[in-house]
Formats: structure tokens, sequence, C-alpha cells
């Protein structure tokens, strides 16, 4: 992507007023989705610039969808989807690699019930990925050990939106 178009981009997504609500609910969703995608089309140039401002004096994180945590109503969309593998990507560094791998299981899950390319969609985040969110998806991904939900401690629950996965410790 060239600078000029990245920049507006950018400026467009950081700059819209929804943001200055200062609460993470649907309604700033969007911009938020939009940096997903802003962050997967841009060269690694402009995603390490993405990343040194992260995370702009915001909360970003939408729930993972699929599961008990999503927002009343929340659909379970490939673009939310894909948005909540690309927020580990992201990420500059990561304090807890547990925080990251609790939610691979759904998010596969809910890839392969969209049908999408669940393994497509990790090795596409995996590339863009910092080096040590990158070692986690891929080391992931090669497990022949890799868990389900429920093996990961999902179960699935019945929720006024239908069937969602419930974080269970």
């Amino acid at each position: 992507m060239d600078e000029v178009s990245f920049q507006h981009r950018l400026s467009g997504v950081l700059g819209d007023p929804v943001l200055s609500l200062g609460v993470l609910d649907p309604r700033t969703e969007e911009p938020y989705l939009e940096l997903c995608e802003l962050f997967m089309e841009c060269n690694d140039s402009q995603r390490a610039r993405i990343r040194a401002g992260w995370p702009y004096e915001r909360e970003w994180r939408i729930p993972v969808p699929g599961t008990t945590h999503d927002w009343p109503g929340g659909e379970v969309t490939e673009r939310r989807v894909r948005a909540c593998l690309v927020f580990d990507a992201i990420l500059p560094a990561v304090s807890d690699s547990r925080d990251i791998l609790v939610g691979f299981p759904v998010i596969y899950w809910a890839a392969n019930q969209l049908g999408m390319n669940a393994d497509a969609l990790f090795r596409e985040v995996a590339i863009a990925a910092s080096p040590e969110v990158s070692e986690l998806i891929t080391n992931w991904m090669a497990s022949s050990e890799r868990q389900s939900p429920e093996d990961g401690g999902w179960r699935l629950v019945d929720s006024p939106d239908g069937p969602r996965y419930k974080l269970i410790w």
C-alpha cells in the first residue's frame, strides 16, 4: 500500500468520531474492524508503525464471536472472526501467551463454521504478526494435539443469541 493511502486510512480510523465515546461496545466496533483490515493490507513497515502507536490510548478488543462474552446480538461473521485473530497479530508484545492461546480454538471453530478456510486464515495472520505471536500461531497450528474448544476449557451453552461457547476454568 502506498504511504499516502496508508496515512489517509489510518487517520480516518483513528479520527472516527464514534471513538470519542471512550467505551468498548458495538458502536466502536466498526473502527476496530477497519483498523484490523488496514493492518492486514499494509506492508511490514506500516504494520510496525501501527504497533508502535498501539493501542492509541483506546480500548480496542471486541469479544470473540460465538462466545458468551460477545455483545448481545453479536453476529458471528467472517469479518469479526478475522479481526479477533488479527488483534493478536497487532500486539507489540505478549505478557502471557495463555491469554492468546485460549481464544485460538474458538476462533478456529467459528471460522470453520462459517465456511472459511481456518488453516489459511491462521497462516495469513501469522505472516503479518509479530515474531512472538507468529510463533504462537504456527506452533498451535502444527500441534498434533491442537485443542478443540472443549479441550481448551470452552463449553457450548444456550444463550439468548443461540448456542455460544463459554470458557469454564
